[in-house]
């Protein structure tokens, strides 16, 4: 019985209750939430379907805007910005990879569409 007298035995057992000590805390604890963006609300369904839609439009107003005046190249940079405010914090999820991988080919789907929408919204630059 000698080793428990001694003051490493005494250290080892101190860190010993310590570490169950940081364990005990981190298992009882709120589960973490998650940082996503969106669930699998059908508000945010609609919402990443908008993202989507959306970044094809823009391409095709980016392929007509090439050789633009610059009033249409400000309204589609403010376009940009629009799109980047609303859809810069929709983050996927592992758990919900399966939702969005039906929304993106859904989207995919009518991409052409999309694109001509995009095209239509400065029909001048199309010249």
């Amino acid at each position: 019985m000698k080793f428990f007298d001694t003051p490493f035995s005494k250290f080892l057992i101190l860190l010993a209750v310590f570490a169950v000590g940081i364990y005990w805390l981190y298992t009882t604890g709120p589960p973490p939430r998650a940082t996503t963006a969106f669930q699998v609300l059908p508000e945010y369904r609609s919402e990443m379907r908008y993202c989507f839609a959306e970044a094809f439009r823009l391409d095709g107003a980016r392929a007509v805007l090439k050789q633009a005046e610059s009033a249409d190249i400000e309204r589609f940079n403010e376009m940009v910005d629009a799109y980047n405010q609303r859809c810069g914090k929709l983050r996927e999820s592992r758990r919900n990879m399966a939702i969005v991988e039906a929304i993106q080919s859904e989207v995919r789907a009518n991409r052409d569409a999309f694109w001509a929408e995009g095209v239509a919204r400065f029909p001048a630059a199309g010249r």
